[in-house]
């Protein structure tokens, strides 16, 4: 049977790694039907014990590559050109499957869409981001985002339309939904269940203004009037912010 699912997991030397790894290891889906890639990006854990007892102990597949990358998404397409599955999940240290069943759940059926997308929760909250009543639609990126953490991708997107784009160092995902969904018009299904727990503490939730710098710029490439000027103006807004803060 082919894999189902390559679960790609990125760290630099980030101890929540190991949550990341227990909560793929419960999972009930049939071993055989899924892989695990961890990036490393710290080549001093080349030999990192723990890392090696999971790849050890693991009854399906986990590959391991530990080597210096130019930033997250750089890591990030390491794993898909590494990837057997049909779907790719982006699980990076310190997110976490929500529960056991979530990979059974998902692909106890077949599917034929190219995105299918859950709701997450974060790691410090009980009420799940609920993405059930969302047209994902050019309104939706104007001022939501799918969570990575909770969408599983068909490889032969990133096959056709391209890798993550390296050129932006918090969005590329973001930019990649506007160039698969909203320029190509690539199908997507929703889960109504919760997928994973995000990591509040990563790049895209501490560095704003930089994020909706990027997000300009990417929206920039495939929307035009108030949406682009929407998203210049929020990162000007978090700019202000983060000045007015450090002046303190």
């Amino acid at each position: 049977m082919n894999l189902s699912l390559s679960i790609i997991s990125i760290s630099l030397h980030n101890t929540k790694l190991f949550a990341t790894l227990n909560s793929v290891a419960i999972q009930k889906l049939s071993h055989h039907r899924f892989e695990h890639i961890i990036i490393e990006g710290d080549k001093t854990l080349l030999d990192n014990q723990k890392i090696k007892r999971y790849q050890r102990c693991s009854p399906y597949q986990v590959t391991y590559i530990c080597e210096p990358d130019s930033g997250r998404y750089s890591a990030m397409n390491k794993g898909i050109l590494r990837a057997r599955g049909e779907y790719l999940l982006f699980l990076n240290a310190g997110d976490t499957l929500a529960n056991s069943q979530v990979l059974k759940k998902t692909f106890e059926t077949k599917h034929s869409t190219d995105i299918l997308y859950g709701d997450s929760l974060y790691t410090d909250e009980t009420s799940p981001h609920s993405l059930a009543h969302s047209k994902i639609d050019a309104n939706f990126f104007i001022f939501r985002n799918l969570f990575h953490q909770s969408t599983f991708i068909k490889k032969k997107l990133f096959n056709k339309f391209g890798l993550y784009d390296e050129h932006y160092s918090i969005v590329a995902d973001y930019e990649f939904w506007l160039r698969t969904i909203m320029k190509n018009k690539s199908s997507v299904s929703y889960l109504p269940f919760v997928i994973s727990r995000y990591d509040t503490h990563g790049i895209s939730s501490t560095q704003i203004n930089q994020l909706y710098a990027e997000r300009a710029l990417a929206i920039s490439r495939y929307y035009s009037g108030y949406s682009a000027i929407y998203h210049r103006l929020k990162y000007y807004y978090y700019l202000i912010r983060l000045k007015l803060h450090v002046g303190k």
